[in-house]
């Protein structure tokens, strides 16, 4: 058997073993405080196992991309400030990130449409057992201090990992699915647990698919300045003019008195500094730059409480990109170069649904990022999703 043919054969074999895992997380997603060990253990032997394979097969001609150097870096100073649950935490992270890219992990679309049915079915008995806050039709929901909040739908007891996971689902089948009732059911059901879930992020996301399908159709993806240099420094700069006319903006949505824009979007809220305060990311992001800029080197979790001047415990991950910042210091910027890597591999391949997941991660990254961690179910389906153009090439 030649080394290629080997090589197919022990990726496939990993794939399967990477499958068993998901569905592992896929069940701890019913588990509203799983202990760290069951986190950890799993995603920890399987990177482990990889490890060994990847160093008995390792050349230098391999060379060591960014995620490496991320993570060689970040354990470096993870390690001078004797913070061992970062050292963990940017290893393991890093590596699944590496290894699913290394060895090709993939997972079938079967597998992700059927852990989506059943977890759609399970959304019924999860609610009138009384394990699930929230219904699966709207207004089941208990109560919430925000109104619009209350009648969210949901598939877990979470109700975040609901609206994601529908997202991915989505995201997938729309770029990989081939026309059938499956995908139309998919839809659907996506759709109404993304909707009734309310999330402003993902709609927003959705909108921005959308905007790059019918670009990419009129102007097809190919190494040039356009898609090179123009699109990435536009995708850059727009969110920091946002930020900067946000009240503009806001006041301007207001004075239209559009309900669903209210209602969905504000929230109720009628004012912008209740708006603002809804938010709240601009806040974290300004406090996430200071942080860094006072502690490049990198501060643990509690220092990170002990330094900030606003409560960033459950609020700071909503903006992943800008915590590793904080968390992991200049290290973080081989973090950045690495994914824009991928907008590099994307246009050596011409690979359409790369090119739009850079920009989606990017932007999730900024926006919340809460599951992304080499331990939860949804970032192991987001990051393998990108070797399924060369699942669907070698069937």
């Amino acid at each position: 058997m030649s080394n290629g043919l080997r090589d197919l054969d022990k990726n496939d074999k990993l794939s399967k073993i990477f499958s068993y895992l998901v569905v592992y997380y896929w069940i701890l997603m019913y588990i509203k405080m799983p202990s760290y060990v069951l986190l950890t253990l799993p995603i920890g032997l399987f990177i482990g196992y990889m490890l060994l394979i990847y160093i008995k097969d390792f050349t230098l001609s391999n060379g060591i991309p960014m995620i490496l150097l991320f993570i060689i870096f970040a354990v470096y100073l993870s390690l001078i400030r004797l913070d061992m649950t970062s050292l963990i935490a940017v290893a393991l992270f890093g590596l699944t990130i590496f290894m699913i890219m290394h060895f090709r992990l993939r997972l079938s679309l079967k597998l992700i449409n059927t852990l989506f049915f059943i977890s759609v079915l399970l959304s019924i008995p999860l609610y009138y057992s009384g394990y699930g806050y929230y219904g699966f039709l709207p207004g089941q929901g208990g109560y919430h201090h925000n109104a619009a909040l209350s009648g969210r739908v949901s598939m877990f007891p979470n109700v975040t990992i609901s609206i994601y996971f529908s997202f991915i689902v989505v995201f997938i089948n729309y770029s990989f699915a081939k026309h059938s009732y499956e995908k139309i059911f998919i839809f659907i059901f996506s759709l109404y647990f993304i909707y009734f879930g309310i999330s402003r992020t993902i709609m927003i996301v959705l909108l921005l698919i959308l905007i790059f399908s019918l670009l990419l159709k009129v102007y097809p993806l190919k190494k040039n300045w356009f898609y090179q240099f123009f699109l990435p420094i536009v995708l850059i700069f727009l969110p920091i003019v946002f930020v900067a006319v946000i009240e503009d903006i806001i006041e301007y949505l207001l004075s239209l008195n559009n309900e669903f824009i209210s209602e969905y979007f504000f929230r109720g809220f009628t004012s912008v500094e209740k708006i603002l305060d809804d938010i709240a990311r601009t806040n974290i992001w300004t406090e996430h730059i200071r942080l860094f800029k006072e502690h490049p080197w990198g501060l643990s979790t509690s220092e990170i409480d002990l330094y900030s001047i606003i409560y960033l415990s459950d609020g700071g991950s909503e903006s992943f990109l800008t915590r590793i910042l904080v968390r992991f210091g200049f290290s973080a910027f081989f973090f950045y170069l690495f994914i824009f890597s991928l907008l590099k591999s994307a246009l050596d391949d011409r690979d359409n649904y790369l090119y739009i997941f850079t920009y989606i991660f990017i932007f999730i990254g900024v926006n919340y990022g809460s599951f992304f961690a080499a331990y939860n179910m949804l970032f192991l389906i987001l990051m393998s999703s990108i070797n399924n153009k060369y699942a669907i090439e070698k069937e």
